[in-house]
């Protein structure tokens, strides 16, 4: 950022001794008033956007049409940003990069108090909180429906936001536990015992193996114990 300024620095100050300078606080404010209003269309929540100060050795020859400003390549409307500001129109052009970040606040859930390991959740085990989402790297849920009735897939402290990799549907069937597999075979409805080789939850594909013959099949958990096989 530095190299950039001071690069800019030596193009335009002989071109700005005796004219016009562009002020400061008109830079920043046409790059906050920019990544403000991208950052609200593409986010609900509430957003505030900080900018870090231009070096105040840069001088920039007043530009007599309005800035043109634009995300820099690579850059976010979230977290970390920068944005090119340019005055590409007049007979003195220049160009320069403002770095800062955008602050987005959304609410999340998150636990109203200490869980266990392999809790199901209710919704009396969640508040909303408002957060910066900049800040949440690994993921969050807003939607309570999301998590109610699903399983810890580890302890939480109280406060802790909830993420997707906290939660899976319940476990149903635990790995050694007998099931009942279901197959048609020429028209025809079998069942059969098995053993489970895997925990499962409702819907997953689950290893089973036949107790009659020992052969090891693949099916779906359909419900509780039962498990759908094509032989």
């Amino acid at each position: 950022m530095a190299r950039l300024l001071c690069s800019g620095l030596l193009l335009v100050t002989s071109s700005v001794a005796a004219g016009a300078q562009q002020s400061h606080t008109s830079i920043l404010e046409a790059v906050r008033t920019f990544l403000q209003t991208q950052a609200e269309q593409q986010f609900s929540g509430r957003v505030e956007t900080r900018l870090s100060p231009l070096d105040k050795r840069l001088k920039l020859a007043a530009c007599a049409s309005s800035l043109d400003v634009s995300l820099a390549p690579g850059a976010k409307l979230i977290g970390t940003t920068s944005a090119r500001v340019s005055c590409p129109r007049d007979t003195t052009s220049w160009s320069i990069y403002v770095t800062g970040k955008i602050s987005v606040f959304g609410y999340t859930l998150v636990s109203r108090r200490a869980l266990a390991r392999g809790t199901l959740v209710t919704a009396a085990d969640l508040q909303l909180v408002e957060q910066d989402l900049s800040r949440l790297y690994y993921g969050y849920l807003s939607d309570p429906q999301r998590a109610q009735g699903k399983e810890l897939t580890r302890a939480v402290p109280a406060g802790q936001v909830l993420t997707p990799s906290l939660l899976r549907a319940p476990l149903v069937v635990r790995r050694g536990d007998r099931v009942t597999l279901q197959a048609r075979i020429g028209g025809l409805d079998v069942s059969m015992q098995g053993e489970a080789l895997s925990d499962g939850a409702q819907g997953q594909r689950l290893r089973v193996r036949a107790l009659n013959s020992k052969r090891v099949v693949e099916g779906q958990l359909i419900s509780a114990n039962v498990v759908k096989v094509t032989l």
